[in-house]
Parts: C-alpha cells; sequence; structure tokens
C-alpha cells in the first residue's frame, strides 16, 4: 500500500499488488538489464510485479564460489540498487546461485520512511 496526496489534498492508498485477485497482477522477467550512470551494472535476472522490480537473482558458473554472487549484489545494493531514485529500492528479495549451491535473503537496507 501507497498513500498518494491529490493536488486537492485527499489522501488515497493506491494498493501495489493485488492480493486478492492475484490473477490480475502482471509478473515480468528481465534478463541482463543494463543501468548507466555513476556506475553502470548489467544485473542478471530481475523479477518485477506491477512493474517493480521485487527480485533480483545473480547467477554465477558452477565451480564459481557462491559468496562473489553475494558480494556482487552487496556491492549493487551499495552503487545503485538503493539510491535516491533508483526503483530497485523496491527489492524485497535477493536470491544467488551458482549452479550447485543456491541462497536467497531478504532486503534489509535500512531506508528513510
Amino acid at each position: 500500500i501507497c498513500d498518494f496526496i491529490f493536488d486537492d489534498g485527499r489522501l488515497e492508498n493506491i494498493y501495489l499488488i493485488d492480493k486478492k485477485n492475484l490473477m490480475r497482477n502482471k509478473v515480468q522477467i528481465i534478463q541482463q538489464f543494463e543501468q548507466t550512470g555513476s556506475h553502470a551494472n548489467r544485473y542478471d535476472v530481475t523479477i518485477l510485479v506491477n512493474g517493480l522490480p521485487l527480485v533480483q537473482i545473480e547467477l554465477k558458473k558452477r565451480g564459481v564460489a557462491i559468496r562473489e554472487a553475494f558480494n556482487q549484489i552487496h556491492r549493487y545494493s551499495k552503487e545503485s540498487f538503493n539510491s535516491e531514485n533508483s526503483l530497485f529500492k523496491y527489492l524485497q528479495l535477493f536470491v544467488i546461485s551458482n549452479g550447485t549451491d543456491t541462497r536467497y535473503f531478504a532486503n534489509t537496507t535500512k531506508r528513510d520512511k
């Protein structure tokens, strides 16, 4: 739920995800999304729900330490995910895998509210 304030001062709740009618939500998957700017990054797989990126997946080749995927997500988080104008600040879940081991963890970055 997001609060939206109209020009006339009215406050209305906007529901970003329809929990009652799940079929009305739109799920999209983006592969190799490239972000330009002060930190150019290419994200492996992003899952969007109703246009908002909610899950970020970082994939490494088999044999590469899963820690490398974690470190890359951590770097992305510092450089661009949580920047002021980034839609990626809405990420809720990270998934990392090297083809053998897979882990997931919540985005626990503290945000100003």
